[in-house]
């Protein structure tokens, strides 16, 4: 009996230690798998955050505060309510809207003061001084980040057209400021002057000659 008993106590002993061998075996097996679960987590919140960030469209006003551009279908229908601009159909409309915001300066602005919207309460100021703050130069920033955002937005939509009509509304406007700036740098201005002051004179004299 005793030796039976012993034999017994032994096999139990035997299936514990390999029932445990396996438990722990297990338990070390799905230690890694959840570690790596983890790290490819944390990995693509960082690289969705770097790319949020990198991709973010800025410009900084006249008072040297950072603005941030963003589109999405929440500020767009802002824009919407607001100015009665649907900014997700550029190509609609007699002139398309494309057309309208790459003439109209002062939609544009209001367009770009809706987006911004958000952003009020952290500069601590209001629309008015918002308008107040886009001289030439900011202005220009914010136009350009603008017409960058709205690109990346209808590429990520998968609407190639929208995008590249954009783009080449884009590529046309500054092409024009170039062109335009280029031929002002040419202007001799004292050549104009002394023109100017030649045909003075010489209507001076035709009336000293009456």
């Amino acid at each position: 009996m005793g030796k039976m008993a012993g034999r017994d106590g032994n096999a139990v002993g035997r299936r514990q230690t390999a029932d445990g061998g396996r438990v722990g075996g297990v338990t070390s097996f799905r230690l890694p798998i959840v570690c790596v679960l983890l790290l490819s987590v944390v990995c693509n919140l960082l690289f969705f955050l770097i790319s949020h960030f990198k991709n973010m469209k800025t410009f900084k006003d006249n008072a040297g505060r950072d603005w941030s551009l963003s589109l999405t279908i929440g500020n767009a229908m802002l824009v919407k309510d607001r100015l009665g601009v649907d900014l997700l159909q550029p190509e609609v409309g007699d002139p398309p809207l494309l057309t309208r915001l790459g003439t109209d300066e002062m939609l544009l602005a209001q367009v770009i003061a809706t987006l911004l919207e958000s952003q009020f309460e952290l500069h601590k100021i209001d629309a008015a001084q918002v308008y107040q703050c886009f001289d030439g130069p900011t202005f220009g920033r914010a136009h350009e980040a603008f017409y960058k955002e709205l690109i990346d937005f209808f590429h990520h939509r998968g609407r190639q057209d929208r995008a590249v009509a954009v783009e080449k509304q884009m590529q046309v406007i500054l092409a024009g400021t170039k062109a335009a700036q280029t031929k002002v740098d040419g202007i001799n201005i004292d050549a104009v002057i002394d023109k100017a002051m030649k045909k003075v004179d010489e209507e001076l004299e035709k009336i000293h000659q009456e």
